[in-house]
């Protein structure tokens, strides 16, 4: 475990350096690039260097998935999780679902420059994306350091109960992805974002917004697939899941009861006809992460 970490947090602090390298060069582009293009003015030579903008999101978008394991298997290797790990956590998600919207954004400013449209809205997106991934680049950089000198120095920490690290982290992306998912379908609704939009977009997003909560599971359950079902939580986890898994239960029924009161006059169609799915994943799943923490911390 020591040798894997140790050469992921090497591996991250390399991509760290080009991907902060990257940073200041899409940063130094949109300096450059706005004003021509609100403007409606031609680009001359800055054509050719905005293509690399565009490498610049893979770099980011490959950035990520590295520097999640190199996370994971610190936290296995130490299992300690405070403030500052929860934090990289949630800004680390947020920045990996920026880099979807740098591509939508750039892509929509390139179309609307070419068809002569004003472009001046988007700009500020990509801007408040590159400050997402900055804040999680920064973060990094003292997380990975650390990460080094306990492996120079040997410091180890007191063992853990039975997967307790992957198990608490499962119930905060939870959280996570499903506050994420419902403020997403919030701002379609007070929006009122077209249909069209939603059945495209909106699903594809909710997808994706699933997707960390999917892998951090589907890694435990590749953990576990060697053991009984009977031995995948220790007593506690049990007590702490079957809690949740009844919570859960009576409050989703109890909410979409509410919803489809609410919304009885207008069914089957409207926004929520089409959202009504998304909704109900989302807020099962924050309910019963949320729920299986508090139980599990106050054990």
């Amino acid at each position: 475990m020591e040798k894997r970490l140790k050469i992921f947090s090497y591996l991250t602090i390399i991509l760290l350096v080009i991907v902060s390298i990257w940073v200041v060069f899409n940063f130094t582009m949109y300096q450059l690039l706005q004003p021509k293009v609100v403007g409606l003015e031609p680009l001359g030579n800055l054509e050719q260097w905005a293509d690399l903008i565009w490498i610049g999101y893979l770099v980011f978008f490959l950035f990520h998935p590295i520097a999640f394991l190199t996370y994971i298997f610190h936290l296995q290797l130490y299992r300690k999780i405070n403030f500052f790990k929860i934090l990289i956590l949630v800004i680390g998600i947020i920045s990996f679902f920026a880099v979807f919207g740098n591509w939508s954004i750039m892509g929509d400013i390139g179309k609307e420059y070419k068809e002569g449209w004003d472009t001046s809205s988007e700009w500020p997106f990509l801007y408040v994306f590159l400050f997402l991934h900055t804040s999680f680049f920064i973060l990094l950089y003292p997380f990975i350091f650390s990460t080094l000198r306990k492996l120079k120095q040997g410091i180890d920490s007191e063992p853990p109960k039975k997967d307790e690290v992957v198990f608490k982290m499962a119930q905060y992306v939870g959280i996570v992805c499903g506050l994420m998912g419902l403020s997403m379908i919030s701002m379609q609704l007070l929006l009122r974002v077209p249909l069209w939009h939603i059945k495209l977009f909106g699903m594809i997003t909710s997808v994706l917004l699933l997707l960390p909560y999917a892998l951090i599971v589907g890694y435990w359950f590749l953990i576990k697939s060697r053991e009984k079902i009977s031995e995948w939580y220790d007593e506690k986890q049990w007590q702490d899941v079957s809690r949740s898994g009844f919570i859960t239960l009576v409050l989703s029924v109890i909410i979409m009861l509410l919803l489809f009161i609410i919304t009885f006059n207008t069914l089957p169609g409207g926004i929520f006809g089409i959202l009504w799915m998304p909704f109900y994943i989302f807020i099962v799943l924050l309910i019963f992460s949320a729920s299986t923490l508090y139980y599990h911390s106050k054990g």
